[in-house]
C-alpha cells in the first residue's frame, strides 16, 4: 500500500517494520530503497512522597529496578526547577518547616529518558534545652520541661515526678530527655547536674580573762567567692570577715560557697573571773608645796597576787607615791585565775601661774661723781589663766632677792636697788607657785681721751683708748664724726667729745693757739759725718702738706719733696753735688704762702 506521497514520513511504536521509499525526478525516472523501523523500550518509574521532621534527613535515591545510564535530582520551585546533582544520591536536612518538590530526570543507555517528582513535607521538630544545675549535698533540685508534648523519657539518677515532664535528682549526673511530639518528631536534650561541697566550719569554745581579746576565724575569705556571715550576742551581724574580735556571750557564723551550700557553727565566749581594783576621784589643783602626793589603790587586794605599776616602781605595792601632771598613775592587779585588772589616777597640778618682771639694763660704768644705781620692782602680782575666765591676779606672799653668779642674798622686798652691774634674780611665792625672773645690768667701760695732738697747724687729732670701738668724735656742739682730726681750727677754748660704740663717752676741754715759727738753715754739710748732713728745715711739722723746691744758681731744680719727705742730702740722681750756694721755694698748705731765699752746700 502506497502511504504517503510526502518526503518525509513519521513512524510510531504503532506501525513499525519495513518500508520502501520510491523517488521519481521529472523525467519519469525512479530510484527505490528500502528502511527497516523498529523502537525500544520507555524508561518508567515513579516517586513515593516523604514526610519528616525538621531535625532528620531523607536521601533521595535511583528506584530499585531502573535501568538508566545517567540521572538528575531536580528542585521544582516556581520560578524554575533547580539542578541539584547528577548521578548520585543526594541527602536532603536542615531544612525548614515546609513543603518541597524534588524532580528525578532519568536516561536510558538506549537514549531513552523519562522523569518523576516526589514532594518532601517536612514537619516542626520540638524545641528545648536543659539548663544545667548544681545543689549542695542533701538537697534536691527538679528539672522541669514544657508540658506540651505526647510523651517523655528521662535517663539519669533521678525520678520522674508526678508529672511525666519533671525529674527529680539527688545526685550528680548528667540527666538525658527525649520527648516526642503529636506529629512522631522527637528532640533530646542533656543537663549536668554538679554536687557541691559545704564549707568546713567549726567554732570552739573561748574562756578568757575580760582584758583579753581573743578572735574567731574561718578559714575562707570574700575575695576567693565566699559570703561570710557572723552573728554577734547583741544579734548584729558582720558580713565577710574572716576573723573578728570577740567580747563574752553567743557568736555564730555561716559560711556560703559561690554555689550557696552553707555551713554553720557557733561557740560560747566564758569571762573568767578578774580582780578589782579602783582608785578615788583623780586629785587636781595640787600645789608644789604639797608635793609629794600620796595614793593607794583599792579593792578585793587579798585576791591580788601580782601588783604592778605604770612606771616599773613600787612593785607589789598597793600604795605610792604619785607620778604627776603628764604620767597618768596606773596599776595593774593578777588574781589566782591569771585575769589582770587595771585602775588609773591621776594626779594633777594647779594650773602654774604666770610671772614675769625682769628687764635688761644698759649703762656706762660710773665715773668721779656721778655713781650708778638702779631700781628694780618686782611687782605685787602673778597672773592665773585657765582660758576660760578672765585672767586674775594672785597676790605674791614673799620676795627673795639675790645675785644670780654668785648665789649671795640681797634683800627680801619688792624693791631693789642695785649699783653695781651683774645678774639679780629675783625668787617670788604666791602661795603656790615658786616663780623667779632675772634682772640683768651690763656696764660698758667708758672710752679715755689720752691726749689731743694739736702738732699740725690749726689742725686737732684726738686720741682715744678703752671703751668699745668704733669710736666717734664731736668737737664743742659739732655732729660727731667717724674721723678723730678736725682741721682749719681757728685758735679759742674747745672741748673735744670722743664716743663708743656703746654709747659711752668722755670729754676734754682745751685751749687752743696754732701757730708756727719756719727756722731755714742758711746752710748744711753733707759730709757724712753724722752732723749737719741734710738741710732741715724746723717748723714744717705743723704744715705736711708743704712742698719743698730746691734749684742752683741757673734755675735748674735738683729737688721736689713734701715737708714730711726726709730732708734733702745734698744728692742729685744719686750723685753728690759741688759745694754752692743753692736757692729754695717752700709753698706753705693749707695757709698758700711762699718762702724764698738761699743757703750753702759745703762740703
Amino acid at each position: 500500500d502506497i502511504l504517503g506521497t510526502a518526503a518525509s514520513y513519521t513512524v510510531d511504536s504503532d506501525n513499525r517494520g519495513a518500508y520502501r521509499l520510491t523517488a521519481y525526478n521529472g523525467f519519469g525516472c525512479f530510484a527505490a530503497r528500502w528502511a527497516n523501523a523498529v523502537s525500544y523500550a520507555d524508561v518508567d518509574f515513579s516517586l513515593d512522597d516523604k514526610t519528616i521532621c525538621d531535625n532528620q534527613s531523607y536521601t533521595l535515591e535511583l528506584p530499585a529496578g531502573i535501568a538508566a545510564s545517567s540521572y538528575t535530582w531536580y528542585q521544582v520551585i516556581p520560578s524554575g526547577d533547580i539542578e541539584l546533582l547528577s548521578n548520585l544520591p543526594i541527602t536532603i536536612s536542615d531544612k525548614e518547616e515546609g513543603i518541597y518538590t524534588y524532580k528525578l530526570v532519568a536516561t536510558s543507555t538506549d537514549g531513552c529518558t523519562g522523569e518523576a517528582e516526589m514532594t518532601l513535607t517536612v514537619l516542626p521538630a520540638p524545641k528545648f534545652t536543659l539548663e544545667d544545675g548544681a545543689i549542695c549535698p542533701g538537697e534536691s533540685i527538679s528539672i522541669e520541661a514544657q508540658d506540651s508534648y505526647a510523651s517523655y523519657t528521662w535517663t539519669g539518677n533521678g525520678t520522674v515526678g508526678e508529672k511525666a515532664n519533671t525529674y527529680e535528682v539527688t545526685t550528680g549526673g548528667d540527666v538525658t530527655l527525649v520527648v516526642l511530639d503529636k506529629n512522631g518528631c522527637s528532640a533530646t536534650a542533656t543537663a549536668n547536674i554538679t554536687i557541691g561541697s559545704l564549707p568546713n566550719v567549726t567554732l570552739d569554745d573561748i574562756t578568757i580573762c575580760p582584758d583579753e581579746n581573743p578572735t574567731l576565724s574561718v578559714p575562707y575569705s570574700s575575695v576567693d567567692g565566699y559570703t561570710i556571715l557572723w552573728t554577734l550576742p547583741s544579734g548584729r551581724t558582720i558580713r565577710n570577715e574572716s576573723e573578728i574580735e570577740v567580747l563574752r556571750g553567743e557568736y555564730s557564723v555561716t559560711v556560703y560557697d559561690a554555689m550557696g551550700c552553707s555551713a554553720s557553727a557557733s561557740t560560747t565566749v566564758i569571762w573568767k573571773d578578774f580582780p578589782t581594783v579602783y582608785f578615788g576621784p583623780n586629785i587636781v589643783d595640787v600645789c608644789p608645796v604639797s608635793l609629794p602626793v600620796t595614793i593607794a589603790a583599792q579593792g578585793d587586794i587579798v585576791n591580788w597576787v601580782e601588783r604592778l605599776w605604770h612606771d616599773g616602781l613600787y612593785t607589789g605595792e598597793v600604795e605610792r607615791i604619785a607620778s604627776l601632771s603628764d604620767t597618768v598613775n596606773v596599776i595593774r592587779v593578777r588574781n589566782a585565775a591569771n585575769c589582770w585588772s587595771t585602775a588609773s589616777q591621776s594626779v594633777l597640778l594647779a594650773l602654774p601661774t604666770q610671772y614675769e618682771s625682769g628687764a635688761d639694763t644698759i649703762a656706762c660704768e660710773p665715773t668721779d661723781g656721778f655713781p650708778f644705781s638702779v631700781e628694780f620692782d618686782a611687782g605685787q602680782y602673778t597672773i592665773y589663766h585657765d582660758s576660760t575666765e578672765e585672767p586674775q591676779e594672785v597676790p605674791i606672799v614673799n620676795y627673795r632677792w639675790y645675785r644670780g653668779d654668785t648665789g649671795e642674798d640681797l634683800a627680801s622686798g619688792q624693791i631693789y636697788t642695785a649699783v653695781n652691774g651683774g645678774e639679780y634674780v629675783v625668787e617670788v611665792f604666791d602661795g603656790c607657785w615658786m616663780h623667779t625672773d632675772t634682772f640683768n645690768v651690763e656696764l660698758f667701760p667708758n672710752p679715755v681721751i689720752a691726749a689731743i695732738d694739736t702738732v699740725i697747724y690749726r689742725q686737732v687729732t684726738v686720741l682715744a683708748e678703752n671703751g668699745t670701738q668704733p669710736y666717734r668724735y664731736a668737737i664743742n656742739n659739732a655732729e660727731p664724726q667717724d674721723d678723730k682730726t678736725f682741721k682749719n681750727l681757728p685758735n679759742g677754748d674747745y672741748t673735744v667729745y670722743v664716743i663708743d660704740q656703746n654709747g659711752c663717752e668722755d670729754s676734754m676741754s682745751f685751749l687752743f693757739d696754732s701757730s708756727y715759727e719756719i727756722e731755714v738753715p742758711n746752710f748744711f754739710t753733707p759730709n757724712n759725718d753724722g752732723f749737719n748732713d741734710r738741710w732741715v728745715i724746723t717748723g714744717l711739722e705743723k704744715l705736711p702738706e708743704s712742698i719743698i723746691y730746691i734749684y742752683d744758681r741757673y734755675g735748674k731744680l735738683l729737688r721736689k719733696y713734701s715737708s714730711t719727705d726726709p730732708a734733702w742730702d745734698g744728692e742729685y740722681l744719686n750723685r753728690p753735688i759741688a759745694a754752692d750756694d743753692y736757692w729754695y721755694v717752700i709753698h706753705l698748705l693749707p695757709i698758700d704762702k711762699y718762702l724764698r731765699g738761699n743757703f750753702t752746700l759745703k762740703r
